[in-house]
């Protein structure tokens, strides 16, 4: 399987959405949690039916290269963000076994570059994927470091999305040394402020391929699929 040619995204550019196209507000919470909210930008011509498949179905793969489907095979999920995403894969199947991507009971593997100066190979266990949600805790073996909420819904032709990030645990005693140390060596300040630019520039891709997929299924495939077929049998 091939990679794109260049970190071009799919309008043939690195024209994304800036930072002051979405509302962002950090609040501070008990404990040395944080909250950070990210109101976006409408994703246009757009539905909520289309983002809940494109939840169950970022881990696969396509052909389309931003006017047809004549490309090489390349991870749908480097559309989101030509620069910064590497891939994600479904590590645990969730409820249902047949979904793929960010299915609900699922835990995924994602890897990124963040503005390609943070190195991201996280793990995160989906709680909730619908059609109005999909989130997710931020695991560290059996530890939930936070949570990660998406919320949208249908206005006009468009799609309101929401970010909200939870980052810190809510235990006794020992909760706020933990996330003093969680902000200071995994999430920090710096870290923290590029990501929620990262994640207004993803959200604005959104709406340049996520129509396209949705409207040719029959376009795109599960890894495992082009994997078997790749399979050469011996007698």
């Amino acid at each position: 399987m091939q990679k794109p040619a260049s970190i071009e995204s799919v309008d043939g550019t690195l024209n994304m959405k800036p930072l002051d196209s979405a509302k962002v507000t950090f609040n501070e919470l008990p404990g040395g949690r944080l909250e950070i909210r990210i109101d976006h930008d409408l994703i246009k011509n757009c539905t909520t039916k289309m983002m809940y498949w494109w939840w169950h179905n970022m881990d696969s793969v396509t052909t389309w290269n931003g006017h047809d489907f004549s490309g090489p095979e390349i991870l749908i999920y480097r559309f989101w963000h030509a620069r910064d995403h590497i891939q994600i894969t479904q590590v645990q199947p969730g409820k249902n076994p047949e979904e793929g991507g960010c299915a609900e009971g699922g835990v995924v593997n994602i890897k990124e570059r963040i503005l390609l100066k943070h190195p991201l190979d996280a793990k995160a266990k989906v709680f909730r994927s619908d059609e109005s949600e999909m989130d997710f805790y931020l695991v560290a073996g059996p530890l939930k470091l936070g949570r990660l909420d998406h919320l949208f819904h249908q206005e006009g032709d468009h799609v309101k999305f929401t970010t909200i990030m939870f980052l810190g645990v809510k235990w006794p005693l020992i909760g706020r040394v933990m996330n003093r140390l969680i902000r200071k060596f995994m999430f920090t300040e710096v870290m923290l402020k590029d990501w929620v630019l990262h994640n207004v520039e993803e959200t604005g891709e959104t709406e340049k391929f996520v129509p396209t997929l949705y409207n040719n299924q029959d376009k795109v495939y599960k890894l495992a699929e082009i994997q078997n077929r790749r399979v050469t049998k011996y007698d």
